[in-house]
C-alpha cells in the first residue's frame, strides 16, 4: 500500500484496503493446511489494525515530502 505515494492520484484507498483485508484473511486460511501452523483470530485482528492505522497515517504522509519521509524511518 505503501506505492499509493508513487502515484499523484490514490483514490481508490478503500477498495485497496478491502483487497488487501481478504488476502490476509485467505492466507491465515490456508496457514490451517500447512502442518506445524494454525489460523488465528488474532493475527486477522493484527492485519486489519495495520490497515487501520495505514488509512489513518494517509493524511498526515501525504503532506510530507519523500525527504521527511525518509527521515521518519
Amino acid at each position: 500500500m505503501m506505492l499509493d505515494f508513487s502515484w499523484k492520484s490514490s483514490d481508490q484507498l478503500l477498495i485497496k484496503s478491502v483487497l488487501v483485508l481478504v488476502y490476509g484473511g485467505l492466507i491465515e486460511c490456508m496457514q490451517n493446511f500447512i502442518p506445524g501452523r494454525e489460523m488465528l483470530f488474532a493475527d486477522i485482528v493484527a492485519n486489519a489494525t495495520g490497515v487501520l492505522l495505514f488509512i489513518a497515517c494517509v493524511p498526515y504522509l501525504k503532506r510530507l515530502n519523500a525527504y521527511q519521509i525518509l527521515k521518519l524511518i
